[in-house]
Order: C-alpha cells, then sequence, then structure tokens
C-alpha cells in the first residue's frame, strides 16, 4: 500500500539517483527503490537476481515482464498510469548504453528511467511497452 507520502519519497528517490551512472540493471534498481520508497516494500530485494544476472547478459523483456507480473500483479492499459506506475519500455541504442527492455517510473507524462550515461533520463510515455500498477 502506498504511504500517505507517496509522492515526496518518490520525488526524492528520483532526486537521489539523478546522476546514477550506467550500468545494466540500473533502470530496474531504479525502478524498485521507487517502489520500495512508497510502500515500504522490499521489491529492490525480490529483483537482485535480476539485476545481477543483467551484469552478464541483457534481460529479455519477456523475463523482465513475466517477473514485475509476479510481484506487482497484471498490468493495466497503458493510457491508464498514473504517477508512480512501474512502467517497461525498450530503450534505444545509445552510445555507452545497452539498449533493450527497461523499467522505469510514471512521473505523469513522462518515464523516469536510469539506462543513460548521464543518468536518469525522463522519456515519453509513449514509448512505454507496460504499465503495472503501485498501490
Amino acid at each position: 500500500m502506498r504511504r500517505p507520502d507517496w509522492q515526496e519519497r518518490l520525488w526524492a528517490t528520483l532526486e537521489a539517483k539523478k546522476a546514477r551512472p550506467f550500468y545494466y540493471g540500473a533502470c530496474v534498481a531504479l525502478a524498485a527503490e521507487c517502489v520500495d520508497a512508497m510502500t515500504d516494500s522490499n521489491f529492490l530485494q525480490d529483483v537482485a537476481p535480476l539485476i545481477e544476472a543483467a551484469q552478464d547478459h541483457p534481460i529479455e523483456l519477456a523475463e523482465l515482464h513475466a517477473h514485475v507480473t509476479r510481484r506487482l500483479g497484471e498490468p493495466v492499459p497503458i493510457n491508464l498510469a498514473q504517477q508512480g506506475d512501474v512502467v517497461l519500455l525498450e530503450l534505444p541504442s545509445l552510445p555507452g548504453t545497452g539498449n533493450g527492455p527497461a523499467l522505469g517510473i510514471c512521473t505523469g507524462h513522462l518515464i523516469a528511467c536510469a539506462g543513460y550515461p548521464q543518468g536518469v533520463t525522463y522519456l515519453k510515455l509513449n514509448k512505454a511497452k507496460a504499465v503495472w500498477r503501485v498501490t
């Protein structure tokens, strides 16, 4: 369940992580840290194996989708995304980054994602492949 101060906690987490350097799994860690801050859950602990595995091989879209679905339930329609929801997206290939599936956090009409060399980047919500409600 989201804490009464979930919005402040979400934005504080994004601010604290904004300069996180790129590494495979950084996006998964960011999304999990945001969920944990908003709900006092242990999502980061749940996804730790995915983050560790990402150091050796990219996470597959289906694997990431299945793992988040097991943890957060079935996705909701993308057009119903709300601030604080977890978003699955496909990162474009840029120099110094990986490409492929990534997790982010819906911030309204944008997705916060940590898959870039400069740290957290905000992408348009139309890049979303799936959205999970964080309650």
